[in-house]
């Protein structure tokens, strides 16, 4: 259905251009409207992409402003922790986002990891993960370290997107997708974890 909607809209702008073309009397005008209505749908997204590049290289990326040492293991921002951190990257533990003062914390104690459930905090150090826009023009994720007492960032990386011009987005509602990105910093699909990019930055073992 999205899809006979998108052929729907793309033949009937095709149909007007050809109505609108044919009008004209003279071959310069007949130019002059087939680059306009060429340049109507497709103007801001080529204007998107050059300004999409330029968010990439003044904001995206990794940038590190500080790098801890000796750290043992940190705080995650979601209230579903998990040993991911303990087995993939070496830390000595993780914990949950705090509910009611109170962490879910695993811990590598010898060869085994230890789940603990409510207990006490001890992380001095916080990976944020922020959702920006995403049905914007400009979605963007954010993976922020911070140090937890002073609330001082550590690192930050970003990943920045394009969702297209606006005749992308009219046509994308249509579709079983719906909104999406045309294009991104770092092509996708991201191999990486993004979020260890800015941990492994900036909280040494």
């Amino acid at each position: 259905m999205g899809g006979l909607a998108v052929l729907f809209f793309v033949g009937l702008y095709i149909a007007a251009t050809f109505w609108v073309v044919k009008r004209q009397k003279s071959g310069r005008n007949k130019i002059i409207a087939l680059v306009i209505a060429l340049l109507i749908p497709s103007a801001d997204a080529i204007v998107g992409r050059i300004y999409l590049h330029h968010l990439c290289n003044t904001e995206g990326g990794l940038k590190v402003y500080r790098v801890a040492h000796g750290v043992k293991g940190f705080m995650e921002g979601e209230l579903t922790g998990s040993d991911y951190w303990i087995k993939e990257f070496g830390y000595q533990f993780s914990e949950d986002r705090p509910l009611n003062g109170k962490v879910t914390r695993f811990s590598k104690q010898g060869d085994k990891i230890i789940r603990e459930d409510d207990v006490d905090p001890k992380s001095l150090y916080q990976l944020l993960s922020i959702k920006h826009d995403l049905q914007g023009i400009y979605p963007r994720y954010e993976f922020l370290v911070k140090n937890i007492k002073s609330g001082d960032i550590l690192a930050k990386y970003s990943e920045i997107g394009f969702n297209g011009g606006w005749a992308e987005r009219f046509l994308a509602q249509f579709s079983d997708a719906g909104v999406s990105a045309v294009g991104w910093c770092t092509p996708p699909p991201w191999n990486e974890d993004l979020r260890a990019i800015a941990v492994t930055a900036s909280l040494k073992h």
